[in-house]
């Protein structure tokens, strides 16, 4: 910023009266001068060449009679400085007498008077300052005072010094002197205005204006940008970039001018997504423009947040020169599929379960890694699925158990004639269902476990054994075919080379049972089984023998004493032989 200082002139009159005797006896007033004497406009121009006073003559003017410490170009407010009177009359002369008064025309005083010496003194209330006795002697025709002034407030203008002087010729008479004016004019400093628009350089932001203000009310105004007068105005409202200056000339005349470069800041952008969720989720907002700072409507002052719940959130970016930009991003939730593959699941093995994850169309992935809606699985496990709509997700998990199914396994021994024994596997909490496949036998299915079955005719029957565990429910089938061929009494069935026989047979309460074993057997049993299946006798249980020819003695006690048909059963180290005997008593 330059600043021109331009000196206005503010006059100060000073006005003197010297009192001194020049050509004719007189004397100098030893007290000092009356008030009211310095022949200013204000005392009436009145001076000491009057009757009573000193004698009435002709009242001359003289020039270079006040010297100060005062710049060249005017005055300060509230500064002190020193001021001397100085009268120089021929050599004979050397008494003298004086009154000086800073006045306006009305006669005010104007700033203040300050005494520094014993040779002067303040009379009037400080209006007036004159000579004491000890000031009004001379050297060489030349006398000198000093005294200092506090200069008034700003905007007083020109100050005038008014002043009488007497140089005395001291005969000690008021004839003889000479009186003689002067004045002292000193101008007020005018300093140039202070302009400062805010340079040297500055921006606004995008969209915004700024207001340009050259202060120094009640001055003149020129403004320019780049060079091209637009306004005459204070201030003015600027929203483009150039070089803007103002020319201000104050009231006093002086001028100074301030230049400023004013640039556009770029456009804030944000860009905040109005975004689309799923529930339970959360999605961040960030601002962006790194380095701002930022206020959301949540109360935040990251850059970034996080948010899940759906509404409206907003943000107000401030970047470092000021600038602010605002945005808003909607979040709406969207429902999260509902997935229920039910409760846990126990079924029997040989049972596929069918999972299904429901929502038609969705997305699927198993734990088994298909992306089927629905999945068959045969083993026991935990089975998960992921199901996405919408671009949102939920899963659910069940679990599967397969219990064992029951041994349905059964071997058949066909007996002579067209009885059958079967034998299942034996284990508790089993029920038992046959289906001989003989539809023209009254009794063709039974419960037992090991049942007997007389088939109506020789054949091919296909048997079914249906076995149920009662704590799981399972069921398991078993289907064989059978053929059925006549077997006589004595007539063996399955493995002949036991060579089992029995004689007399039939029989009345006891018999002979003969075999004969090719080999040692580790284990043999026999055992009498009834029509119903019923084991009524074992005659031995798990017996080592030795090879060759065996009798054993049957005798049907009385734990079994009805008539009627029995089979005969041998095994020896897992060869089986069954004959039917009749017990005729």
């Amino acid at each position: 910023m330059k600043n021109k200082i331009v000196a206005l002139s503010l006059t100060i009159t000073l006005i003197s009266i010297f009192v001194g005797s020049i050509y004719n006896n007189g004397h100098s007033n030893s007290s000092g001068a009356p008030n009211g004497f310095t022949g200013s406009p204000g005392d009436g121009g009145n001076t000491c060449a009057v009757s009573g006073c000193h004698s009435s003559f002709s009242v001359g003017t003289k020039s270079n009679v006040f010297t100060s410490n005062i710049p060249s170009d005017g005055y300060v407010p509230g500064t002190t400085y020193t001021i001397t009177a100085t009268v120089r009359s021929s050599p004979s002369r050397n008494t003298f007498g004086f009154q000086i008064s800073p006045q306006t025309t009305a006669g005010t005083l104007v700033g203040t008077l300050i005494n520094t010496s014993a040779a002067t003194k303040l009379t009037g209330a400080g209006k007036y300052l004159t000579h004491t006795s000890s000031g009004t002697a001379g050297s060489g025709g030349v006398k000198s005072w000093s005294f200092n002034w506090v200069a008034p407030a700003a905007g007083t203008g020109n100050v005038t010094f008014y002043g009488a002087f007497n140089h005395a010729n001291g005969n000690s008479s008021t004839s003889g002197d000479s009186i003689f004016k002067s004045t002292y004019v000193i101008s007020e400093k005018v300093a140039a205005p202070i302009v400062n628009i805010g340079g040297p350089t500055g921006t606004i932001c995008f969209g915004s204006s700024r207001v340009l203000d050259a202060g120094n009310p009640g001055s003149t105004y020129l403004w320019t940008k780049d060079n091209v007068q637009i306004a005459t105005t204070r201030t003015v409202t600027v929203t483009q970039a150039g070089k803007y200056k103002v020319v201000v000339t104050n009231q006093g005349g002086a001028s100074a001018a301030d230049s400023i470069q004013i640039s556009i800041a770029p456009l804030i952008t944000i860009g905040l997504p109005d975004l689309n969720i799923c529930v339970g989720s959360s999605t961040t907002l960030d601002a962006g423009n790194p380095g701002a700072t930022y206020l959301w409507s949540t109360g935040e002052t990251t850059q970034s947040i996080q948010v899940s719940n759906p509404g409206s959130y907003s943000v107000k970016v401030t970047n470092s020169l000021g600038c602010e930009a605002r945005d808003t991003a909607v979040i709406t939730n969207i429902p999260l599929p509902i997935v229920n593959l039910g409760s846990n699941i126990t079924a029997c093995i040989g049972n596929p379960v069918l999972l299904d994850a429901g929502i038609a169309g969705a997305k699927y992935l198993w734990s088994t890694g298909d992306t089927t809606q629905s999945i068959l699985v045969q083993a026991s496990g935990n089975y998960s699925v992921m199901v996405t709509q919408n671009t949102c997700s939920a899963s659910d998990t069940i679990q599967v158990n397969f219990n064992a199914l029951p041994n349905a396994n059964f071997t058949s021994q066909i007996t002579p004639g067209l009885l059958v024994l079967f034998e299942a596997a034996q284990k508790t909490d089993l029920t038992y269902f046959w289906d001989f496949g003989d539809p023209n036998s009254a009794s063709n299915s039974s419960t037992s476990i090991n049942p007997v079955h007389e088939f109506t005719a020789p054949g091919i029957y296909l048997v079914k054994l249906d076995v149920t565990d009662v704590n799981t429910g399972c069921v398991n089938s078993n289907l064989d075919t059978l053929e059925v061929l006549p077997i006589g009494i004595n007539s063996a069935s399955t493995d002949q080379s036991l060579n089992l026989s029995v004689s007399p047979n039939p029989f009345i309460h006891n018999t002979t049972i003969s075999y004969t074993l090719t080999e040692p057997a580790a284990s043999v049993t026999m055992d009498v089984i009834d029509e119903l299946g019923r084991k009524v006798a074992i005659l031995m249980n798990g017996v080592p023998q030795q090879a060759g020819k065996h009798n054993v003695n049957f005798q049907n006690e009385a734990g079994l004493n009805t008539s009627g048909i029995y089979f005969l059963r041998l095994k020896a180290d897992g060869k089986t032989t069954i004959i039917k005997i009749i017990d005729s008593h």
